[in-house]
Order: C-alpha cells, then sequence, then structure tokens
C-alpha cells in the first residue's frame, strides 16, 4: 500500500489503481504525523536577510513566516536552518557553498539578491539532490523546483492604476525602481510602465533606481524634486526607499502636494500615512511568501511532487483607515 500512496516504484499500474480505488472507497487517510517519525528530520536551510533597521521593514515579515511555519511543522521531524545574509549576492554564495560542502542539508529557501548569480550554485543544489525554493525574489533560468512571489506585474499595475485615479491631471511621475538585478522588481517596475502608457499616455514616467545607498537616493531625488516643478506623483516599489521618499517630499516642501504610493506595511509608516505625505502602499504579504516557499518545499520533500510550483499571494492597496488591520 505503502508504494501505491507515494507513488514508488515495485507494483504495475493496474495494481496501483486498484489500491488507490480501495483507499477512496475506505476513506483513508494518512497519518502524515506518525509517518514523518518513522523518518530522520528533514534539514531545511532558510537563506534570508537579516539588514540594519532602518532597512530591514520587509523583511521582518519574511521572518514572522518562516518562524511561523517552523512551529507548524515541529511535530512532522522538521528542523528549519537559518543562514541569515546581508544586502549582496556574494554573500549568499558563500553561503550556499557552505551548504555544498556539507551532506546534512535535504533543502534550500532562499530570498535572491541576483536573478542570475546564484544560479550556478542552485543547479549544483539540484545536481546533488538538495532541491531549492525562492521566494520573493525569484531566480532565471535555475534549476530551482518552485517559488513563491507577490503578483509582480499585476502588483505594478494597481499601484498605477490607484495613481490615475488620484492624478486627474497630467504631469510627471517618478517611479523609484529599486534594485534593476531582482527580477520582482524589474516586473513590478514594468507593469506600472505598461499600465501608465496604455491608460494615461499624459502622465510621463522618469525612473529613478538605486544608488548604492538610501542617503545617495535620497540626495537623487531631492535635486530631482528641485529642478522640475511638475512632478505630481511618486511610486516607490521597495520597502527600504519609502522613508528617504517621504524624507525628500517634506524637505522640497511638496509634502502632500505630490501623490506618494508607497511599498508594504510597517510600523514606522503610519506617522506619513497620516500627515498624508503618503497616499497609499502596496501590500504583498511578505509574511505568506516565506511560509510558503518552506511549506513549498516541505512538499517536495515528502511526496516528491509539487500541486503549484510557481505560485503567488494576496496583494492589495492599505491606507490609513485599514492600515493597522494590516500592520
Amino acid at each position: 500500500m505503502h508504494k501505491a500512496i507515494y507513488g514508488k516504484p515495485g507494483i504495475s499500474d493496474k495494481t496501483r489503481q486498484r489500491i488507490l480505488a480501495i483507499i477512496d472507497q475506505m476513506s483513508y487517510s494518512v497519518n502524515t504525523v506518525a509517518s514523518s517519525l518513522k523518518r530522520e528530520i528533514l534539514k531545511i536551510a532558510v537563506v534570508f536577510p537579516v539588514l540594519e533597521l532602518k532597512l530591514n521593514y520587509f523583511f521582518r515579515k519574511l521572518v514572522e513566516g518562516i518562524d511561523e511555519v517552523e512551529r507548524e511543522l515541529l511535530d512532522f521531524h522538521v528542523a528549519i536552518i537559518r543562514y541569515p545574509c546581508n544586502e549582496t549576492w556574494q554573500n549568499q554564495i558563500e553561503i550556499l557553498e557552505k551548504i555544498l560542502d556539507h551532506d546534512d542539508i535535504d533543502g534550500v529557501v532562499i530570498y535572491c539578491w541576483d536573478d542570475t548569480k546564484l544560479n550556478p550554485y542552485i543547479d549544483q543544489l539540484y545536481k546533488k539532490g538538495v532541491p531549492v525554493v525562492t521566494f520573493n525574489s525569484d531566480t532565471v533560468g535555475s534549476c530551482r523546483i518552485g517559488s513563491v512571489t507577490a503578483p509582480n506585474v499585476r502588483t505594478g499595475r494597481l499601484a498605477a492604476e490607484f495613481m490615475c485615479q488620484i492624478l486627474p491631471q497630467g504631469g510627471r511621475i517618478i517611479m523609484l525602481g529599486g534594485n534593476r538585478m531582482m527580477k520582482n522588481l524589474r516586473e513590478i517596475t514594468f507593469g506600472f510602465f505598461s499600465y501608465i502608457q496604455k491608460h494615461r499616455p499624459d502622465l510621463a514616467v522618469m525612473e529613478i533606481n538605486d544608488f548604492g545607498t538610501i542617503e545617495k537616493l535620497y540626495e537623487e531625488l531631492l535635486h530631482v524634486l528641485t529642478v522640475y516643478n511638475d512632478i505630481s506623483g511618486i511610486y516607490c516599489n521597495s520597502a527600504q526607499n519609502n522613508i528617504p521618499m517621504c524624507e525628500a517630499l517634506k524637505k522640497a516642501g511638496l509634502a502632500g502636494k505630490v501623490k506618494a504610493i508607497a511599498s508594504d506595511v510597517f510600523e514606522e509608516l503610519a506617522p506619513y500615512l497620516e500627515e498624508g505625505i503618503v497616499n497609499a502602499t502596496m501590500w504583498q504579504d511578505p509574511k505568506s511568501q516565506s511560509k510558503n516557499a518552506v511549506k513549498m518545499l516541505y512538499e517536495y520533500l515528502t511526496t516528491h511532487k509539487i500541486e503549484n510550483n510557481n505560485q503567488t499571494v494576496g496583494i492589495g492597496i492599505v491606507m490609513r483607515n485599514n492600515f493597522q488591520d494590516y500592520l
């Protein structure tokens, strides 16, 4: 029966189907807790960013998701091995090399700082029999077995749709596009641009990407806000750039005059919503992204298949009056 349930070799398809039919008639279900106790502990490595407080807004919720799924899988003989990293793909390569040097990790869940630089290491892990699932930021062309992200293009389009509704007149919009080496941020930017071009060609979009540090980004944004007098809106697609955006608007004397859309929900953003500096922020459910990625990998390790290997989470527009609900 075990071979029939788990799709293992050793029995014919005819016998397998007959056993599965009997199981269905009897309403038989596998006791997953009992089954997990018969095997060795599954060790899942989770590589996630832990940054300084002023940059860690989005990642706090990712950690909450990891904490929550760790508690849920405690009875299923699963151990979460945490590998905190900094804000560079180079540091993540160092971590993946360490994992490759050991034989005690069964699978890896990772937030990727670059969409291609980690591919050779993910492919080596796959060949070694260590599957990888990405979350929030994905890889392009690697052997990762699955990913959990926000619907990035739709997130950008939703932000653009809201911007169009609060900007009845034309003008210039600044798009703070974040790290262009990350697939998720590029897709959000594409979604935003494509919607504006189709529905509001009277709005000109100017993109500003990362400048290495939030201090440099703040200086560049302040310069742009000062030079151009036709800026009517600004959208920031990366949580760590929200506060510099708000402070630059205040410094330029444009707080409340330029419509602003931020990203993600964290307590430091609340005062800017209350003051009307930020009109709305885009929620991308980071907690579910990390949690569901670990659950996807667990599903693969225990059943050798995945029902949906490209999962997306819900998104939403958060404003002052529903901010606490999402916080």
